[in-house]
């Protein structure tokens, strides 16, 4: 692992099983990178309604927040 690369533990159960879902587990990598949810969407070959269902999820378990929204 580089030496540059952010370690972050879950402490709670519900949020370590929506995390670690194959596809979420894409999309958190996904989001270090400014993009939109479509550009993301794009880059990892899905639909973005797929996209959007699946950070809600990792949004209601605390794995990921909004930062900005808008165009």
């Amino acid at each position: 692992m580089p030496a540059s690369a952010a370690v972050h533990v879950i402490e709670y159960g519900d949020r370590a099983a929506s995390a670690v879902h194959p596809l979420r587990l894409k999309i958190l990598a996904g989001l270090g990178e400014p993009d939109s949810a479509a550009g993301l969407a794009r880059r990892l070959g899905i639909p973005r309604q797929k996209l959007n269902y699946h950070v809600r999820q990792l949004e209601a378990q605390g794995c990921s927040s909004r930062l900005e929204s808008g165009r």
